[in-house]
């Protein structure tokens, strides 16, 4: 199957370091690559930032990450990240070492049993 979601417009449209990632996804060398990761239940996916005023596709800025909170998608530094519960969700090959790109908020809280009455501690996505 080919990623033939895109029409030249929208191709046209982006930035050349996407252009370049929306292409090599149906490359053989890229597809065998990700069938490898697949085995470790990872993925590829292109990191990207949003310009604040038109909502148009960027390069993820150095020292930034995406930060997935409540279900909605923000940009930090990497300090800011490291200040919160989060788990790492996406990495990148950068500057000849792992570097991550995507971090995903994560919580707990304590709820009371209603069979017994105790305090259960709960582990979820917040």
């Amino acid at each position: 199957m080919e990623n033939n979601v895109l029409t030249k417009e929208v191709l046209d449209f982006l930035p050349e370091p996407f252009q370049v990632a929306q292409k090599a996804i149906d490359l053989p060398e890229v597809k065998e690559m990700m069938a490898k990761l697949a085995k470790y239940n990872l993925g590829v996916f292109m990191p990207h930032q949003h310009n604040a005023e038109s909502g148009a596709f960027e390069v993820l800025e150095d020292g930034k990450m995406q930060m997935e909170n409540d279900l909605q998608v923000s940009f930090m530094t990497k300090e800011e990240a490291a200040r919160v519960n989060s788990l790492p969700v996406g990495w990148v090959w950068k500057y000849d070492g792992v570097q991550g790109s995507a971090d995903c908020v994560f919580g707990c809280h304590m709820e009371i049993s209603p069979t017994t009455g105790a305090a259960v501690h709960i582990k979820n996505h917040k």
